[in-house]
């Protein structure tokens, strides 16, 4: 299959390696504007045939003239992984397959911006991925492939991530040639659950939750993102990394036992 990809990351440099060893044709990447550096990827060259893959660079994916480039490149498939713009219904239809996306949740049940703090805080701990086609409705495309991990409820987010990035470069390889074998795929049938972007303060702990609520969102988050309170004769930020349940028993309010770094 001829395949752009959309997205700028480690993982991808591992896919394209996969890709090119198999006989695909990895037409280009398209990163995402907020990158500005790639002499890696430039001089980056891929499989065992050391084949060299452009850089295709835009502002806007969805611009009616960049589309119309990819379209004289006759394109298959594109392969999105973490590009941050919204595909148009006019990008999706510009390929003959279609687009794909991996999902860090599993569809339909944990659909949105970060399903794994959400489904966390909820208190699942059945998490998984989901490679599924791309439609004008978030994560509502067919599903392709899926896999799931049982994660203890207390890992902080840095160890989760590490479980979700195990030959994850090979489980969306493997999503990709089942596209080229098989159009049997399944259309979820339910809305599931969505989790929104972040809002302003959503950091805050609040203490008038309860402990487990606390320690999840704390560790669901944690290291990259620390929640925070506030000394309450100045209001200086005390951020917050990790948080132990407390011992004390029969207590009336939340007690934390926290590391402030």
């Amino acid at each position: 299959m001829k395949i752009l990809i959309f997205g700028f990351n480690k993982n991808i440099f591992r896919l394209i390696d996969l890709l090119v060893d198999s006989k695909h044709e990895v037409l280009g990447i398209i990163p995402t504007i907020e990158q500005e550096t790639f002499v890696y990827a430039e001089n980056r060259k891929y499989g065992s045939q050391k084949l060299k893959v452009p850089l295709i660079k835009t502002k806007n994916i969805n611009n009616s003239y960049f589309i119309e480039k990819l379209q004289r490149l006759d394109c298959d498939l594109y392969v999105n992984w973490g590009h941050t713009q919204i595909f148009s219904n006019e990008l999706l239809e510009s390929s003959k397959l279609g687009a794909i996306n991996l999902h860090r949740g599993i569809l339909p049940d944990a659909r949105g911006y970060d399903p794994i703090f959400g489904e966390r805080v909820n208190g699942e701990t059945a998490l998984g991925q989901t490679v599924h086609f791309m439609s004008n409705k978030i994560d509502e495309g067919k599903i392709i492939s899926q896999r799931q991990f049982n994660i203890n409820e207390k890992l902080y987010r840095d160890k989760v991530d590490e479980i979700f990035q195990k030959e994850v470069a090979e489980f969306y390889f493997d999503a990709i040639n089942k596209i080229q074998n098989d159009n049997n795929f399944t259309q979820p049938n339910s809305f599931g659950k969505y989790y929104p972007k972040p809002a302003g303060g959503d950091q805050i702990i609040d203490w008038k939750e309860s402990s487990h609520i606390i320690l999840s969102k704390i560790r669901s988050l944690s290291p990259y993102k620390p929640h925070f309170t506030f000394l309450t004769k100045n209001y200086q930020i005390i951020e917050i990394l990790k948080a132990e349940e407390s011992k004390v028993q029969n207590y009336y309010s939340t007690l934390q036992t926290y590391s402030i770094f």
